[in-house]
């Protein structure tokens, strides 16, 4: 089985690899190679600047769709709801299908958490890009909340809360995972506030540490509530003093 080209590129503003193409390519011998050799080397020779090429085996493309169609399941049944014959209906896989590429539930369990982890950051990123001034940015993230829970990119909603529910003293690696992403995503709350001290929007006294705990716990508290209530009327109470919060610390 040949394996298979990738072109990828880093998309500004996302911070993401996303790919452009997926082709088979051939090798001296097959008859596919003299076709498509001069096409690898234009690309080669011109493509632009952090433009490069990486190869995904079938085996790689077969994991990495695995871990796409399992990452809602996991995320809206939770990880001991979720059993590994919801995973071989949805992909169509057999067992030994799933386990030829994960040796346990619990490996595909953290891949499909990383996987999760980084659509949540790549959003957050492209959310934040949308403005130029840190109170700008700020807004891009509460309207994109305020339509909390019509905007769930992922079924299930928050997968810090779902997750994390079952990984306080469950899974010590997944805890640690989610973790991680509560801290990216308070450290991104962070320097976003120092953003706007060094344009001159915030005032130099505020503290920063204190909002991001402050704003990261809010939000997570009014997800919880919306989901259960489905509305977001809890929601938008903590938008709008989220909001009076950074205005009275604006210059």
């Amino acid at each position: 089985m040949l394996p298979v080209l990738r072109v990828v590129i880093p998309m500004p503003g996302f911070g993401r690899i996303h790919s452009l193409s997926d082709t088979a390519y051939g090798h001296p011998g097959n008859s596919q190679f003299p076709s498509i050799l001069p096409l690898l080397i234009f690309i080669c020779q011109n493509r632009p600047k952090g433009l490069f090429l990486t190869y995904m085996s079938k085996a790689a493309k077969t994991r990495q769709f695995i871990i796409e169609t399992a990452a809602p399941i996991f995320n809206q049944k939770g990880v001991a709801g979720t059993a590994i014959s919801d995973i071989m209906e949805a992909t169509r896989l057999a067992k030994g299908g799933l386990y030829g590429n994960f040796s346990s539930k619990e490996e595909m369990v953290l891949d499909v958490f990383d996987y999760i982890a980084e659509q949540e950051k790549n959003r957050l990123r492209a959310l934040t890009a949308q403005a130029s001034t840190a109170t700008g940015k700020f807004e891009a993230i509460f309207s994109y909340y305020a339509r909390f829970p019509l905007n769930r990119e992922i079924a299930g909603g928050c997968p810090m809360l779902n997750f994390g529910v079952e990984a306080d003293d469950t899974n010590p690696d997944l805890k640690e995972k989610v973790n991680e992403l509560i801290g990216y995503f308070q450290h991104r709350i962070r320097l976003l506030v120092q953003f706007g001290k060094d344009n001159g929007e915030f005032k130099k006294d505020w503290d920063e540490e204190r909002f991001a705990i402050l704003m990261f716990t809010m939000l997570e508290g009014a997800i919880f509530v919306t989901n259960i209530t489905n509305n977001n009327r809890q929601m938008l109470i903590v938008l709008d003093f989220l909001r009076k919060e950074i205005k009275h610390h604006s210059k």
